[in-house]
């Protein structure tokens, strides 16, 4: 796609084929692997940034089970593989094909934005406008028949995941019977959608700036320099939601911060605070 003209803000369209584009080469590539995916999702942020997919394989959850039993101290008696099944951070393929992506991001950061300063109309009504790019995308590429893999993408269920949430209206609007059977099976779609209070976000983000304004920078360098695993990513999100709170504030930037940072090096970080 040409470039954005300043102060020009990407249409509906223009996310919409940007998406399109990415999803398409991350998948023809992802096909070309010999495993049997039960699951293709855009993932995105409670903030709806620029989103990234993950998919699902039969062949995947046994890995990811057997990371957490051998790394993380998990045993079958505490965990089950079917609480991995459907968790979009844990599979092997998130943020599969991330180099096709370039370009979404880029009109993404070139919408209006949403921060503490946005009113709350001003907030849903851009959240609302980039879940449905996502939505349109997959359904376009649906109808083109790209998630055709010897017949089976009548068994492939497709699904927009903000905040790694498998929203069940977005779901049912994208998805066949067939597609929809396993998840409505294991009752694992979400009935509500994804996107975080703005009342909420409006109030962390003052509290943050308020305290920690004079070395916000210097966590974040600290933070974007370590490296994470997505097991540890997992498990920050799982045992430390207080945290995650706490610098929630920086993602807003930093989309995929949380990628880069060992578990370990967070707590060490936020205790300093």
């Amino acid at each position: 796609m040409g470039a954005i003209k300043n102060n020009e803000i990407p249409s509906m369209g223009e996310l919409k084929i940007a998406i399109k584009i990415a999803v398409k080469n991350a998948v023809t590539e992802l096909f070309k692997i010999n495993e049997n995916f039960y699951y293709l999702v855009l993932i995105t942020t409670g903030e709806a940034h620029p989103p990234y997919l993950s998919a699902g394989s039969t062949e995947g959850l046994e890995k990811a089970y057997k990371k957490y039993l051998e790394d993380y101290g998990y045993t079958p008696d505490n965990l089950k593989p079917n609480d991995l099944k459907w968790s979009f951070a844990d599979s092997p393929y998130v943020f599969f094909g991330e180099k096709y992506f370039n370009d979404v991001e880029r009109l993404f950061y070139s919408r209006p934005l949403m921060d503490y300063k946005s009113t709350t109309e001003e907030w849903n009504n851009e959240y609302n406008f980039r879940l449905e790019a996502m939505e349109l995308a997959l359904k376009e590429l649906d109808e083109e028949n790209v998630f055709e893999r010897k017949d089976k993408r009548k068994h492939l269920f497709i699904n927009v995941a903000p905040d790694y949430l498998n929203v069940k209206n977005i779901a049912l609007r994208l998805n066949n019977d067939e597609a929809l059977k396993q998840v409505l099976e294991d009752d694992a779609l979400e009935d509500e959608d994804g996107g975080e209070n703005i009342e909420d976000i409006k109030q962390k983000y003052i509290d943050f700036h308020a305290k920690y304004s004079n070395f916000k920078d210097e966590i974040i360098e600290k933070i974007i320099n370590e490296s994470i695993t997505l097991m540890e990513r997992k498990k920050l999100f799982m045992e430390n939601k207080k945290i995650i709170n706490t610098i929630k504030e920086i993602r807003h930037n930093w989309n995929k911060i949380f990628n880069n940072m060992s578990y370990k090096k967070v707590q060490e970080i936020i205790e300093k605070i």
